[in-house]
């Protein structure tokens, strides 16, 4: 079924995914649909799941691993997804081609670096500021 779509994505053997395109995907709305997601910059996932790490339950952090290298629903024709768990917690997984890992790498490390360099306060906000008018405040 759907729920199964970018499952079809990862298959190594390309002539089946491209069989399978041609069956569902050349007219209508499905044909549609898949160019919407040919044409896009990325997915976002959203995953059901809650991992997280718990020293006393190490399976959580495999959980996060699993979910963000192999989960459901990562479209692995795109450059690079990102997956946002239930919780919070966010992860991606990118295309490992030399040009599109080290963009993505990059990207990764201006997000982390940004995220340590400005914390957050007792509540759980970032305590950046917005470098322009566009981005509303938190209430």
């Amino acid at each position: 079924g759907e729920a199964d779509l970018s499952a079809m994505t990862a298959k190594r053997e390309r002539s089946k995914w491209a069989s399978f395109r041609e069956t569902f995907f050349s007219k209508g709305t499905n044909r549609h649909s898949l160019k919407l997601i040919e044409q896009s910059l990325f997915v976002a996932v959203l995953d059901d799941s809650e991992p997280g790490y718990d020293k006393e339950n190490p399976d959580m952090l495999d959980n996060y691993a699993k979910g963000v290298l192999c989960g459901d629903h990562i479209w692995y024709d795109k450059s690079f997804s990102v997956i946002c768990f239930k919780n919070g917690k966010i992860g991606m997984n990118a295309e490992h081609a030399w040009a599109d890992a080290t963009i993505i790498s990059h990207l990764a490390e201006e997000c982390f670096n940004w995220d340590i360099e400005l914390g957050y306060d007792s509540e759980g906000n970032c305590r950046g500021q917005p470098r322009d008018g566009t981005i509303l405040s938190p209430p």
